[in-house]
């Protein structure tokens, strides 16, 4: 049971190389040392270690940068990804791979279905988009799975928040751009999940799904919730006021969904696969970040 993870030192990554070598062989790549833009090494790779399971947990993910790096996005996000599903075509091996709600245009009043309509307005989102349909078009044995908000081992916006708050009285968070804080370890629970399905029965109801942390928030209600608990785990000091801004005062150069958060109904329905709360998830990152702290 021979499971190949690319971008296996990611926030993702780090966590399913983490899970998944409890039950399976991993052999794990940070995004540093396998070339998704080089066909031939993606072949080489499979024919020697003949995986059973492909996980591609690596990506550009700078939304910002992508508008100036184009070209670079979509070489990664894009072909890279038509690179590896090319690969999984001719060695008959399915793939797993992650993508985002940046998908959706982020107009709608309702939680986004897997089969809405997808009408990405950055770089970044038509970029992963491109990589879904290219994975659509040349495989019939996949997972497509959307998730949104990520905070791991990395940068994110829960250290982001820290930071801050260990420097600044007041911060200034948008509060009308809503979604799914989604940890890490959540993520990779639920590929694992997946992974032991596939294992185990070899039978998958392959396709894309979302998966995402709920209830339903903005970055200002998320980020009153880290310095809340922030403050109560003694991480910082002081807890900052928050003050709400909307998206225009912002100035943000990127164009980002007002609403992107994802109906998780399927995942559910087909693997009894729950939400999970992202304010419990929050805690127990936190709470690893403490113990790495004291271990250090």
């Amino acid at each position: 049971m021979n499971i190949l993870l690319i971008g296996g030192s990611g926030q993702v990554g780090s966590e399913l190389n983490e899970h998944l070598s409890k039950k399976y062989s991993v052999y794990s790549f940070p995004s540093s040392e396998f070339d998704l833009r080089d066909l031939s090494n993606i072949e080489e790779t499979f024919m020697n270690l003949r995986p059973d399971f492909v996980i591609n947990a690596a990506a550009y993910t700078n939304v910002r940068s992508a508008e100036q790096n184009i070209a670079l996005a979509r070489s990664i996000n894009f072909k890279g990804v038509e690179n590896l599903a090319k690969a999984c075509r001719e060695f008959s091996t399915p793939l797993c791979h992650l993508s985002t709600d940046y998908v959706f245009k982020g107009e709608q009043n309702n939680d986004y279905m897997e089969n809405d309509l997808t009408q990405p307005i950055n770089v970044y989102g038509s970029s992963k988009l491109e990589g879904e349909e290219t994975i659509r078009s040349l495989l019939n044995d996949y997972l497509i799975i959307r998730t949104s908000w990520v905070f791991g081992n990395g940068k994110n916006f829960v250290k982001t928040i820290l930071e801050s708050a260990k420097n600044k009285k007041e911060l200034s968070v948008i509060n009308d751009q809503y979604g799914g804080p989604t940890s890490s370890r959540a993520i990779a629970l639920c590929i694992g999940k997946l992974t032991d399905q596939f294992f185990s029965t070899k039978k998958m109801f392959w396709g894309t799904y979302h998966f995402c942390g709920q209830p339903k928030t903005s970055w200002y209600d998320f980020a009153e919730e880290i310095c809340m608990q922030a403050k109560k785990a003694g991480i910082i000091d002081f807890q900052p006021i928050v003050n709400s801004i909307n998206s225009e005062s912002f100035q943000d150069q990127v164009k980002r969904p007002k609403n992107s958060y994802l109906s998780c109904k399927k995942i559910y329905e087909n693997f009894g696969i729950e939400q999970p709360d992202w304010k419990i998830e929050l805690k127990a990152y936190l709470d690893n970040l403490i113990r790495a702290k004291n271990l250090n």
